[in-house]
């Protein structure tokens, strides 16, 4: 293929079907009576929350998140209180019967 490589500039396009619409220009559809732009949008924009609406709802998610956190938390602190007193228990239990091992030996006394 003897052909030099080509930018992506020089390429040329096919030509649209759409016509290009500009703002300072006036629209001419026939049939249809020219609005203004900025008439429209004001119709047709839908008012978005407001900054204390969008707050309670991210303190809403916030606190889920939070109170998911807390609740983990205290079954895991249940299960290591749990842990902690029978270990004791069981150290407890060998200590008794180990502490009977620990008298002196009568060959050391005089």
């Amino acid at each position: 293929n003897g052909a030099s490589p080509v930018s992506a500039a020089q390429i040329p396009l096919p030509p649209s079907p759409a016509q290009s619409v500009r703002e300072d220009e006036p629209m001419s559809h026939p049939g249809i009576a020219p609005q203004p732009t900025h008439a429209t949008e004001k119709t047709e924009k839908k008012k978005g929350p407001t900054v204390q609406q969008s707050w309670e709802k991210v303190m809403a998610e916030v606190e889920k998140y939070d109170e998911g956190m807390v609740k983990n938390w205290k079954e895991d602190i249940d299960t290591l209180l749990v842990f902690a007193g029978l270990f004791s228990a069981v150290v407890t239990a060998f200590l008794i019967e180990a502490y009977q091992w620990l008298s002196e030996d009568p060959a050391y006394t005089t």
